[in-house]
């Protein structure tokens, strides 16, 4: 344990506030891009993607390695300076089992409690964070982590109520094999990001390398050709700018992302996202009425989260302050 304390640095880098609001800004707005256009791109094709997601998710990860190549070929001049390492591979592996357990899990529960359910990711990174890696965390940041939940409970509420309970065995123990993964594999990314020599455009153009790999491989495993020529010959024009701008959409907020997990940390991607969602719900209440409404929950989840990222970040506001007086 003494070894990973000496070779694991885990707490953030000396950022000024201002550019931590703005990355954590652009991340909701992209987020919220994300979301809306995912929704609208099924919402006008007959409640279906008109291609199949996992070719989505490939031409996504293949477009994110684009938006790190140039401006690396820009700095350096060369991409052949890039050696690939087998330590980027382990995310791309892992995302890929969770989207399975994701698919399996629909089968026992609807998405809104299944998103409630994974919200235990939260606390088992906190829990890793202290007894792993042992980085600081004070009470406040417990209560802070555990509102965080109880925020995103409440925004699901609309969703849940109807659904039957208990919620079955399997879909627990799956959604807290989920929320572990889920854990791992995002502190391990930001373990990479913060301690890894290369340069940061180059550990994202290697890790959204192997995401594309294995989409690509999943995609090719799992469709077939014939299937896919029909559904690229059969995209309406609305249906094609949908789909571009998803891909485009989604691919920026992973970068952003990325930038998160490099200057802030794990806990911060949670709740930014879960900002993102609130505020997406919101949203998509004013564009799809005949699929969206709003009541008091959103209201209260939207207060709760505040309070909760107030209570995570109140140690490092009082650091700020202090540095700021001195």
């Amino acid at each position: 344990m003494e070894v990973i304390q000496q070779q694991i640095r885990l707490d953030r880098p000396q950022t000024k506030a201002s550019y931590s609001a703005f990355l954590c800004i652009i991340f909701i707005i992209l987020e919220e891009g994300k979301c809306l256009f995912s929704y609208a791109l099924r919402y006008y094709n007959k409640d279906k993607y008109p291609i199949h997601q996992l070719i989505l998710v490939t031409l996504t990860e293949f477009l994110k390695c684009l938006f790190v190549i140039s401006p690396f070929v820009y700095q350096f001049r060369t991409l052949l300076r890039i050696r690939l390492s087998l330590i980027f591979l382990p995310p791309a592996l892992i995302y890929a089992i969770t989207s399975n357990i994701f698919l399996y899990a629909l089968t026992y529960v609807t998405p809104a409690v299944w998103i409630v359910l994974i919200q235990g990711k939260v606390i088992f990174t906190v829990a890793m964070y202290r007894f792993i890696f042992k980085k600081p965390v004070s009470k406040t940041q417990w209560l802070g982590a555990f509102l965080i939940v109880v925020a995103i409970a409440f925004s699901q509420l609309p969703s849940i109520m109807g659904t039957t309970f208990p919620v079955p065995v399997i879909a627990l123990l799956l959604s807290m094999l989920n929320s572990l993964l889920a854990a791992g594999v995002s502190i391990y990314i930001e373990v990479l990001f913060k301690n890894d020599n290369r340069p940061f455009l180059e550990q994202q153009i290697q890790l959204y390398f192997f995401s594309t790999l294995t989409s690509a491989l999943l995609s090719i495993y799992c469709t077939r050709l014939g299937d896919v020529a029909t559904q690229w010959k059969d995209l309406t024009p609305r249906s094609l700018i949908l789909l571009l701008l998803t891909i485009v959409m989604t691919s920026a907020q992973g970068v952003a992302l990325a930038s998160i997990m490099q200057h802030l940390d794990s806990i911060v991607k949670y709740y930014t996202a879960n900002i993102a969602n609130i505020l997406t719900a919101i949203l998509s209440a004013w564009c799809f009425p005949d699929k969206f409404s709003l009541n008091w929950s959103f209201g209260l989840s939207l207060a709760i989260l505040v309070i909760a990222i107030f209570l995570y970040e109140k140690n490092h506001l009082n650091v700020l302050v202090s540095k700021h007086h001195i």
